[in-house]
């Protein structure tokens, strides 16, 4: 029940927007029935989503991932199934930023499809990134720091590419191109960041993968244990 509290004070703020005195102020205090319920809340885990973003030519290990982590219970996001007719790709590519992770199945043609690696730079937008991705790592060699720096430098060439393309027409024609040619610029200029935090990651191999996403969602208390 709350408690009156007869207020005299004159030209005081209280609480940021009471002003004045001769007011009666009402202060609730919460009983331990509603501390209670807010830790069952705090303690109960939420309907995890996951984004599941992969190239085409791995639809098979989607695949499998796909139904181990629906099997457990959580919601993954797929653009086969959560892109409806006329519906924008790109609003579904950007909403990897509104899921609770992403699961990477990163190959060599993840990481050379404009796509995939759109995706990639919306999430790295999130701060602390890192917290949120759970790569699968499909082929091995994104490990090798030579192979690293081909995909920087396939990236600047795809740039270089698009730009240099871009002079055949009009500027008054270009309609979209410029923010192409940045995204490419972007891709090139992070991808080297990206590659590095994959390599770091203690990555489960592609078998073991689903078992375990579902054991990291469950230490993060987004699956009932």
């Amino acid at each position: 029940m709350a408690d009156n509290i007869r207020n005299n004070l004159q030209n005081v703020t209280i609480g940021g927007n009471y002003v004045d005195g001769n007011q009666t102020v009402h202060h609730h205090q919460r009983g331990p029935a509603a501390t209670a319920v807010e830790a069952n809340a705090a303690a109960t885990p939420k309907e995890a989503t996951v984004f599941l973003s992969y190239r085409r030519a791995n639809s098979d290990e989607a695949d499998s991932i796909d139904r181990r982590l629906s099997d457990a219970g959580l919601i993954v996001k797929r653009d086969i199934r959560d892109i409806s007719p006329w519906q924008s790709i790109r609003a579904f590519m950007q909403s990897i930023r509104d899921q609770d992770v992403a699961v990477l199945l990163v190959s060599d043609a993840y990481l050379k499809s404009h796509a995939c690696m759109y995706e990639i730079m919306e999430i790295m937008k999130e701060k602390n990134y890192q917290a949120r991705i759970l790569p699968v790592v499909i082929e091995h060699d994104v490990y090798n720091k030579a192979k690293q720096i081909e995909y920087i430098a396939h990236w600047q060439h795809k740039a270089e590419q698009y730009k240099t393309d871009m002079l055949a027409i009009e500027p008054e024609n270009q309609v979209g191109m410029p923010e192409e040619l940045r995204q490419m610029k972007h891709i090139a200029a992070n991808i080297g960041e990206f590659l590095q935090t994959v390599a770091d990651m203690n990555n489960p191999d592609i078998s073991d993968a689903g078992d375990a996403i579902i054991a990291t969602l469950k230490q993060r208390n987004l699956l009932p244990q």
